[in-house]
């Protein structure tokens, strides 16, 4: 009887040990549903936190979608008299007029939102969006810049003017400070953008001072400006050099700032940093050669060569305006230590000298000579001046 009592009792000792168990387990479960529950809410939050600044984008989106359907559908209407998503009374007037219409709202649509898809290696940046999202996990907010990034421009526009004196750059440095620019080199590449041709060919400072190629390139008005004595003086002699010298710093800067904590913001300028040296170098090449080549034409003067030379940068130049322009705005903005406002700003104009690098591999691609802008220049020149006033009798 005893043993009985004792096994038993040993039974219920078992069992409220397994209650326990069990209700530990029950607790370690809720325990796990919160975090799973905390979790997912930091996610979303995340998700949310991030997704928030591409609302505008995707509204735009959505709303182009809907634009590229209906004209899609009138396109079907107008092609083959039927349309899926089309009642009647839905053309303003005729089907023609409707179509015509809607493209234009599209174009319209789809140049407002201004997304254009760009690669460096393996880094897409699709939208100033997603620039905005690239840099957020790609750079820390104590190296939240736009400095160390270039374009074409903005490689030029770092190079020191050899007329500028030493005390002019130290008094751009203290304005730079004042503005609250991270640096000179991001307070020169902010003013960049506002610069219709480089500072260094001579181009006016104010963006509303087109005038003539003597304006815009002042510092190589003549031939022997640029290049003389078989290319040992000019300023192209000087370019060269100091276009390596800003390379080899800039590319050491995004080496020793950027890598250390993000690999892919690093390669991004080392990418684009690239992109604008070799872009240089091909304009130098050709304007080398095709100078070459026009003076190789009869009766073509030194003089008309240049200009035509000349005439031809302004096209180029000013087609990169039209992309770098949006950006001159932004450059008086002063962020200052607010992390938001650099951020911003610093995925705007990283991304507009993304487009800008896409604009001038097209000029390179395209041998800038036979790039439909630089041909019109060429074809418009040897219609005025090459081509005998009597085929226009």
């Amino acid at each position: 009887m005893q043993a009985q009592q004792h096994t038993i009792h040993s039974l219920l000792l078992r069992v409220d040990a397994l209650d326990d168990a069990k209700l530990q387990a029950e607790e370690i479960y809720i325990r796990k549903d919160e975090w799973r529950r905390l979790y997912r809410e930091d996610c979303l939050q995340y998700v949310s936190s991030k997704s928030h600044r591409l609302t505008g984008v995707e509204q735009t989106l959505s709303q182009v979608g809907a634009l590229r359907e209906r004209v899609e559908d009138l396109e079907d209407f107008r092609d083959n008299g039927r349309a899926q998503n089309l009642g009647a009374g839905q053309f303003d007037s005729s089907p023609e007029t409707s179509f015509e219409t809607l493209k234009a709202d599209l174009v319209l649509m789809e140049n407002r939102l201004g997304a254009e898809s760009i690669t460096f290696g393996d880094i897409t940046l699709s939208s100033c969006a997603d620039t905005l999202l690239f840099i957020t996990d790609a750079m820390a907010p104590d190296i939240m810049s736009y400095s160390y990034n270039y374009d074409l421009m903005a490689l030029l526009d770092a190079v020191v003017d050899p007329n500028k004196g030493f005390d002019q750059q130290i008094k751009e440095e203290f304005e730079a400070k004042r503005a609250e620019y991270t640096s000179v080199r991001e307070a020169t590449t902010s003013a960049s953008f506002s610069h219709i041709a480089p500072l260094v060919l001579g181009g006016a400072k104010n963006s509303h001072s087109h005038g003539s190629m003597d304006r815009m390139f002042g510092a190589v008005k003549n031939r022997s400006d640029w290049s003389s004595q078989g290319g040992t003086l000019g300023l192209k002699r000087y370019l060269d050099a100091e276009v390596s010298n800003v390379s080899k710093g800039a590319s050491q800067a995004i080496q020793h700032d950027l890598k250390g904590y993000n690999n892919r913001a690093a390669a991004l300028a080392q990418a684009m940093l690239a992109d604008a040296k070799e872009c240089y170098y091909s304009f130098v090449t050709w304007t080398e050669s095709f100078y070459m080549e026009i003076k190789d034409i009869s009766e073509v003067t030194e003089k008309e060569a240049w200009s035509l030379i000349l005439e031809c940068w302004g096209a180029f130049f000013g087609e990169l305006r039209k992309v770098r322009g949006v950006a001159a705005n932004q450059s008086r903005l002063q962020a200052g230590q607010n992390v938001n406002l650099r951020t911003q700003k610093t995925a705007f104009n990283i991304y507009t000298m993304a487009k800008a690098t896409k604009l001038q591999r097209e000029f390179k691609d395209a041998e800038f000579k036979n790039h439909p802008v630089i041909a019109t220049v060429i074809n418009y020149h040897l219609f005025q001046y090459r081509v005998p006033s009597s085929v226009f009798a």
